[in-house]
């Protein structure tokens, strides 16, 4: 959630961050934990948001986790928080 505020205070400035910030992301949503997961998609809302159309990039690695997450009405708040993503992305 740190991460998440510096992204939005920051916005575009956080481009040169992007590769690692987004490496770290992918590696939460290995992790079983649907909090975990609420609070990475938000964050990678935000990083969508700051890195604009260069956000593409990292599109195929996010795809499977973002599609789990859709697909996880369970756990209604990882799939409100996916459709933010999708929403964020588009």
């Amino acid at each position: 959630s740190v991460l998440l505020q510096l992204t939005q205070k920051l916005e575009g400035k956080i481009k040169p961050f992007a590769d690692r910030m987004m490496l770290i992301y992918l590696q939460l949503f290995s992790l079983r934990n649907a909090s975990l997961h609420v609070e990475a998609f938000m964050a990678v809302g935000a990083l969508a948001n700051g890195c604009e159309s260069e956000f593409e990039k990292y599109l195929p690695h996010l795809l499977p986790f973002l599609t789990a997450g859709l697909r996880n009405w369970e756990e209604h708040e990882v799939c409100f928080a996916a459709v933010g993503v999708v929403g964020d992305v588009c």
